[in-house]
């Protein structure tokens, strides 16, 4: 059986202070029993290269994988372009820290937060979420969006999105 448990649940330990990713992954590990991890990246000060590695060599300690990096804070749409830019750039960090992780999944939110989505909105993300893929693919894991808000809350838009990607 593969179970993981989000380290997103533990967010009100984290937000106390009382615990934090390498706290999570002694839990998961010898409280829980489980070897595979779910980072929600809110449990990452930084995805700066030298502290994502000592998250990885804590996790080869442990012999555990990472089943997924949840990526909040890199949402793909804004309406200011500047923004866009910055998430984007936060994504990119993320992506790159996903493949030192080991990361078998990652999950990006489309971040529309209205209801609907245009055709100027389904376009920028079809073709950034394929940028995305392609990346994912090319260092051996997937990324997929994720339903925190709006549009992406409903299966139509998501799919109309996978259809766009059209990657695999």
């Amino acid at each position: 059986m593969k179970i993981s448990i989000a380290s997103y649940a533990f967010h009100g330990l984290l937000a106390a202070g009382m615990m934090d990713v390498f706290g999570y992954l002694e839990s998961v590990k010898y409280r829980y029993h489980l070897d595979a991890a779910d980072i929600w990246n809110g449990m990452l000060p930084s995805t700066d290269e030298e502290y994502i590695r000592k998250v990885r060599e804590a996790m080869d300690e442990k012999e555990m994988c990472l089943a997924n990096l949840c990526v909040d804070g890199a949402h793909l749409w804004d309406a200011d372009p500047n923004e866009r830019e910055r998430l984007h750039q936060n994504a990119l960090g993320h992506l790159h820290a996903a493949v030192i992780l080991g990361a078998q999944t990652v999950r990006i939110d489309m971040g529309i937060r209205e209801e609907t989505m245009s055709g100027e909105q389904l376009d920028f993300l079809a073709g950034r979420y394929r940028e995305y893929a392609q990346f994912a693919a090319d260092h051996g894991f997937r990324v997929g969006t994720e339903n925190h808000w709006g549009a992406s809350r409903h299966w139509t838009h998501q799919e109309r999105v996978i259809r766009a990607v059209d990657h695999p």
